[in-house]
């Protein structure tokens, strides 16, 4: 994703929801359950959650799991166990 300094926590609503956009460029928060669970806030203020994995010839693979309010962060989370295990 993107070079910056890792941000890591455990992703709940209200760690999304408190997040604040960067007016410059976009922050991205990895999950610290799920390998490869994100959320990435643009300056825009919309949140996209994504889920990056490696498949089994070590390319790299980012999916959009989906944008946050009309999905939430526990139905991203399961949507995202549920796609590593068919991807993994």
């Amino acid at each position: 994703m993107s070079s910056q300094k890792t941000n890591k926590t455990k992703l709940t609503k209200r760690v999304v929801e408190s997040a604040v956009p960067n007016p410059i460029k976009r922050i991205e928060i990895w999950d610290t359950e799920v390998t490869g669970f994100c959320v990435r806030i643009y300056p825009t203020g919309k949140k996209t959650y994504f889920l990056q994995y490696r498949n089994k010839k070590q390319e790299t693979h980012i999916i959009k799991i989906g944008v946050h309010g009309p999905i939430t962060t526990e139905l991203a989370r399961q949507k995202a166990i549920e796609l590593l295990t068919s991807f993994i």
